[in-house]
């Protein structure tokens, strides 16, 4: 039995030695087995596009840095891409035949071109850019059989929760799809994205950067810089740039206010950026300081390797970037499922926000009528005299009959989470705890009718 296993050992050796690729020529094997050979044509930071064989036809593959092992460079033999020419066939006897002339003698075709879909990131984020948009358009693409995701931003920013959401949807499908960023403008909440593809490229007007994340203060309403959760923000959006192949240090910058950002070219010529200046860089400028908030020009992103430039915001335009020959369109499938998440998202952000307004009136006005809040007249005896006692009853009735109407709005703000849920949204638009609101609520009314019937 040994025996048997050995022969067949010897054979799978013999197979494998025939499929095998050269040994010369640039070699690329991935994280997952892969084994490509050929002649890389461009590089990116996020990827390797490489002119090879797959399947016996010529391609050219695009590789995300992440999924390569190992790469290594060598010439390619002559005659690597022509077609290898058929064997003599041979007769039964054993004679060989003159082979049959083929049917055409130019190359073989090339593989069809690769299918990318377009998302349009447009607006304002949370009310026009919705994450239900770009899950519903992923999951059709990949039923579809497209592989290059682009997302065409042209957007000031917005809610931070809606970009979050995004990013999340799309590390969900990274393993489905090759997502290219095509910036016209990526301000402030854009950047999840941009950040969370595997490709960036600028349009010579475009920018990008100025994420820095305001709250509302609760007492005056100002919006105010919270130095605390730009912070975290910068620390997860740099490991999220990093892990794509981008410099954190440059992110980081874009988010903290007091960051700077330094370039400076190395002694083998090379144009690098950081967060401190380099001891003994003659020709080091600061790009970014503690008064500012970076923002970066498409000439700027270029010079320093954070983007790459494209001629206008074109997957034609684009693809030829990338030097990935020509891509298919996948059609409006994008731009029409960002556009049916946005109108489904209206009413119930409509909804939500009459609720929200009619939540913090009911609270102010059960403040204003609480009996407390008034001075009254009592008799020699330390009572309440009897209008001072109807006053505090009718101001009691009025306090409770507010406090039951916030209780009424908050029970149908909760009736919102499934539509909220249904849009792909973690959390709305402000943070509401609705159960400790309507706790809070329960307990002025309580203490009400316990002071009234007291009285």
């Amino acid at each position: 039995m040994a025996a048997t296993r050995g022969v067949w050992r010897a054979a799978a050796l013999a197979i494998a030695a025939a499929f095998a690729w050269p040994t010369t020529g640039d070699v690329i094997k991935t994280r997952d087995g892969r084994e490509f050979v050929g002649v890389i044509v461009s590089e990116t930071s996020a990827t390797v596009v490489i002119d090879t064989i797959v399947a016996n036809i010529r391609s050219k593959v695009t590789l995300r840095r992440g999924e390569i092992a190992s790469l290594e460079r060598g010439p390619v033999p002559d005659g690597f891409f022509e077609p290898a020419r058929p064997a003599a066939p041979r007769d039964r006897g054993g004679a060989t035949r003159p082979a049959t002339t083929p049917r055409r003698t130019d190359p073989a075709p090339a593989r069809g071109a690769a299918m990318a879909l377009e998302i349009p990131i447009e607006g304002v984020f949370g009310e026009d850019i919705i994450p239900l948009g770009v899950a519903n358009a992923l999951d059709k693409a990949a039923r579809r059989g497209v592989e290059h995701i682009v997302f065409r931003i042209n957007s000031n920013g917005g809610y931070v929760w809606a970009a979050e959401d995004i990013a999340r949807i799309m590390d969900e499908r990274a393993g489905d799809f090759t997502y290219h960023a095509l910036i016209e403008k990526a301000v402030s909440a854009s950047i999840w994205v941009a950040l969370s593809c595997d490709t960036m490229h600028m349009t010579p007007d475009a920018s990008i950067g100025a994420a820095v994340v305001f709250s509302q203060d609760e007492t005056t309403g100002d919006a105010e810089v919270d130095a605390k959760m730009n912070s975290a923000i910068a620390a997860n959006l740099a490991a999220r740039a990093e892990a794509h192949g981008f410099s954190g240090d440059v992110v980081r910058a874009m988010v903290i206010g007091d960051a700077e950002l330094w370039l400076w070219t190395n002694n083998a010529g090379e144009v690098r950026v950081g967060a401190e200046r380099p001891s003994g860089a003659r020709d080091a400028q600061r790009l970014d300081s503690r008064e500012t908030v970076l923002t970066l020009t498409a000439q700027q992103a270029a010079r320093i390797g954070f983007a790459q430039p494209v001629a206008e915001p074109t997957l034609d335009a684009l693809a030829e970037a990338l030097g990935d020959g020509v891509w298919r369109g996948a059609g409006t499938t994008g731009r029409v499922e960002m556009e049916r998440a946005r109108a489904r998202a209206e009413p119930v952000f409509k909804k939500f926000r009459l609720l929200i307004d009619e939540i913090n009136a009911g609270i102010a006005r059960a403040k204003d009528a609480d009996p407390r809040a008034y001075q009254y007249t009592i008799d020699y005896g330390g009572n309440l005299t009897d209008k001072s006692r109807r006053d505090w009853e009718r101001r009691t009735d009025e306090a409770i009959r507010h406090w039951n109407r916030v209780r009424a709005a908050l029970v149908e703000l909760e009736r919102l989470e499934r539509d909220r849920e249904a849009l792909k949204m973690s959390r709305w638009i402000e943070t509401v705890n609705i159960q400790s609101l309507f706790d809070q609520v329960t307990e002025h009314v309580d203490r009400l009718t316990r002071e009234r019937d007291q009285r």
